[in-house]
């Protein structure tokens, strides 16, 4: 058995301990552009995690990340093939294709640069932190209710691409671990708690 094998074990056999974990199926993963747009991506395992009668899917996955060392010459790249954890979760709403990623500072630039304008009435604190970009307006903005902004807002890493009734979630760029894990988690959870409530007005 492989070290990444022994490594996902562990982190599933301490989940457990709080969550019902059972594996799953491997999910079609081609419809969302953040995997489609990394090098190397490899669905290692795929798990349900349910708590509470909400369930997601959680997934383990490894990918090529290349850096640079800074001083070195030649510029001799650094391969990095860690674990990182995703989770989807499935609605029953269809929010049309969103994506949201923290703001870099060339997003700054461009945004002012275009005076570009957000349609989406979410709050100017999150407008300057999260890039986000949807297909259809008003499906969106069945999202992109305020207690559903509040609480991304409260982690500033959040990833998110959401296709029609599912949204895959990374909350970072850490690799994968016990507390990366729980923490994800408990973001998903809830996330869909919110979702669920909307959904009912």
């Amino acid at each position: 058995m492989s070290d990444t094998d022994n490594l996902i074990n562990n982190i599933v056999a301490k989940v457990a301990s709080k969550y019902y974990v059972r594996e799953s199926t491997r999910p079609s993963l081609n419809k969302f552009q953040m995997i489609r747009d990394l090098s190397n991506f490899k669905l290692l395992r795929s798990y349900i995690i349910s708590t509470n009668g909400l369930a997601c899917t959680v997934l383990f996955t490894s990918y090529t990340v290349e850096s640079y060392q800074q001083r070195a010459f030649p510029f001799i790249p650094r391969i990095d093939e860690s674990l990182y954890v995703y989770a989807i979760l499935g609605c029953r709403k269809d929010f049309g294709r969103i994506s949201v990623r923290p703001k870099t500072l060339l997003d700054k630039i461009n945004s002012f640069l275009a005076q570009k304008k957000n349609n989406l009435l979410t709050e100017n604190k999150f407008n300057s932190s999260f890039e986000t970009e949807v297909e259809n307006v008003e499906k969106a903005k069945l999202f992109f209710k305020k207690d559903l902004v509040n609480l991304l807002m409260l982690h500033n890493k959040i990833i998110i691409e959401i296709v029609g009734r599912e949204i895959l979630i990374r909350s970072g760029l850490k690799s994968a671990s016990e507390e990366d894990l729980i923490a994800l988690l408990k973001l998903v959870f809830d996330l869909a708690l919110l979702i669920e409530k909307n959904e009912q007005f």
